[in-house]
This record gives structure tokens, sequence and C-alpha cells, in this order.
């Protein structure tokens, strides 16, 4: 076998680690999750361009960001698209345009909508759930 480099090991590994999260074939559609401080939020939404499905998660009479949310975007053959145990407050999604439907749960509290993503314009879609299972045993 021959002696490769350590520096360019890790340029591969990057590389295919970036193929394996834009590839078509890949089972997640490419996205970016977070929001957590300001740096976070500044950073996901200066990266929104790239994204057409733009998903904000908040709870309570406050609209207090939400982490944690088990997401499923599912297109309209009912394949899964892409698929976060622990996505929000604020997640961006690419997706060839189409309907989609959109499911998540958020401690006991559970959502699907639907959500029809057009060629060219970004979608946003604020998903709210009521006070948050932090706060149902207080």
């Amino acid at each position: 076998m021959p002696h490769i480099p350590k520096h360019l090991l890790s340029t591969l590994a990057l590389a295919a680690s970036t193929l394996a999260v834009t590839s078509p074939w890949a089972q997640n559609a490419p996205y970016i999750t977070g929001g957590i401080g300001r740096g976070e939020v500044r950073q996901i939404e200066g990266q929104e361009a790239g994204y057409n499905l733009h998903l904000t998660f908040s709870e309570g009479p406050n609209n207090a960001y939400v982490t944690n949310v088990v997401l499923r975007i599912a297109d309209s053959s009912g394949r899964t698209v892409l698929a976060l145990d622990d996505a929000g407050p604020l997640t961006n999604v690419k997706l060839p345009p189409g309907t989609y439907s959109v499911s998540t749960r958020y401690g006991s509290n559970e959502k699907t909508q639907k959500v029809a993503v057009p060629a060219g314009k970004p979608v946003e879609l604020n998903l709210h759930y009521p006070q948050g299972p932090q706060a149902a045993g207080s």
C-alpha cells in the first residue's frame, strides 16, 4: 500500500464527508441546523440563500427557540429525504421543487404539515409548540 501523507488524508476525508452530505444519492438532503447563541444565529441566517426551506422551532407564549426536535421530511412519494433527531432551533434544507410532508416531535408534541417548495423561492415554516417538555413537570 502506498504511503499517503497525513495532511492529504485529512483533506481526502473532508472531501468525502462533504460529498456524502451533498450527493443526490445521500439519505439526507443538504441542511444546516443550529442557532444556539447570537453567533450561530447570524451564521445560519448568513447561509440562508443556499437553502430553500427555512424551519424555525419555538415554544410557549414567548416564542422561545427550542432544540432537540425530531425532524422527518418526506417527498410526495413518502420517501424520507431528511431525518434528524436533534434539529433546531433553526434548520435550513435544500430540496428540489416539490411537495413535502414535514413531521416533527418536540417532547410529547407532534406536528405534521405539508409544504410546497417552488423553484427559485425559499419557503419559511415556523413550527410553534405549546408549553414544552421541560416545563410540563414544573
